[in-house]
């Protein structure tokens, strides 16, 4: 049997899934205001929007995403309150206060490897609370959730791939190994 994987193109995309228990909270939020994608993906700070990508690159992929995670360290966040993209975008999202910078910084990494970085957006690390709702819902839940505020630590990266019957599945983990500085 001919594997599926090994000839065409396949959509991956690179994330830092948010831990228990903040991770559940923020999907059964999503959930709870009626948001489509609450339950297709664990909530997740995004490294590599969804990337069409030939499923040749995959290896090549996978080797870069363990190298990067072998040169930065687990991080801590905190989540401190939302803000919104609109009127670009009809996004609510959960901001970072601690964070940021290794955030970005792992971002540049990871974008720096095999696969093109189609987004028309610059990097804004978030964790999305609501998306594709009503205006009005929108304002709600930027008020209701302004005072959000939340801390964990997120010590790997996870490649997540499309599969046409189930969605967004991992892929692969690749840790984030790096020393800390002192």
């Amino acid at each position: 049997m001919r594997n599926p994987w090994s000839v065409g193109v396949v959509s991956v995309g690179v994330v830092l899934v948010i831990p228990d228990p903040v991770g559940p909270e923020v999907t059964r939020i999503r959930a709870a205001l009626g948001d489509p994608r609450a339950e297709g993906m664990p909530a997740h700070i995004t490294l590599l929007p969804p990337t069409d990508v030939d499923t040749e690159r995959l290896d090549d992929l996978r080797a870069h995403l363990a190298r990067v995670g072998q040169g930065h360290a687990a991080m801590r966040i905190s989540l401190a309150g939302t803000q919104t993209f609109r009127p670009v975008s009809d996004v609510v999202y959960l901001a970072l206060g601690e964070g940021v910078q290794a955030c970005h910084d792992l971002g540049r990494a990871v974008c720096r490897g095999p696969v093109p970085t189609p987004s028309p957006f610059p990097f804004h690390p978030h964790v999305t609370l609501a998306h594709d709702l009503q205006p009005t819902r929108l304002d709600a839940v930027q008020e209701e959730y302004a005072t959000f505020t939340a801390e964990f630590c997120l010590s790997e990266m996870c490649l997540y791939r499309w599969e046409e019957s189930g969605g967004w599945q991992v892929d692969s983990r690749h840790p984030l190994a790096g020393v800390l500085a002192s």
